[in-house]
């Protein structure tokens, strides 16, 4: 008898508990964004080429915190120009992925830094191309704005014989979930 009621108490105690984690709050986790980037891509022989381009930041977050949060962001990127002069990218998509570490409130004004690798292709020319795969580095912050957040970015990324440098800006879209 003694074990049985035991056996009842660690139930309704576990019981317990459980109801109260299913009424916490839902915490955001996911943080899209939309922005614009300007790309300078060093090719071949010291020759620089220009690349303004639209992208989509999708930030994941596993432990939002006060201080510290760890997420996930990957930056899919697009770019095209109508023209084919001779420093001017025509065509080109990208796709960095990276693991980043978020400093403050992801809500309020934040700095974060973050490493990851990049694929990608850009059609330069007619008959010149670039593209492949690499490390990438990012960084960059957010201050406030009316109802939401403007973020500021800036990326290195490295494949083939290129080294690319950005600075873009971006606007959260949406509360996410």
């Amino acid at each position: 008898m003694k074990q049985f009621i035991i056996i009842l108490t660690y139930s309704l105690f576990l019981l317990h508990s459980l109801n109260g984690f299913s009424q916490l709050p839902q915490v955001k986790s996911y943080y899209p964004s939309a922005g614009l980037q300007a790309k300078v891509l060093e090719y071949g022989f010291g020759e620089e080429l220009f690349a303004p381009s639209l992208y989509y930041k999708a930030t994941f977050l596993n432990n939002r915190g006060t201080y510290f949060s760890f997420g996930a962001s990957a930056y899919p990127t697009l770019t095209v120009s109508p023209s084919n002069y001779k420093g001017t990218v025509i065509f080109g998509a990208e796709l960095p992925l990276t693991i980043e570490l978020y400093t403050n409130n992801i809500e309020r004004d934040y700095f974060f830094f973050g490493f990851g690798v990049t694929s990608g292709y850009y059609a330069i020319r007619e008959f010149d191309n670039l593209g492949g795969f690499g490390p990438h580095f990012v960084m960059g912050g957010s201050l406030p704005l009316l109802r939401g957040e403007i973020g500021y970015k800036g990326s290195f990324t490295y494949y083939r014989n290129s080294l690319q440098g950005t600075l873009g800006f971006y606007y959260q879209i949406g509360y996410g979930y």
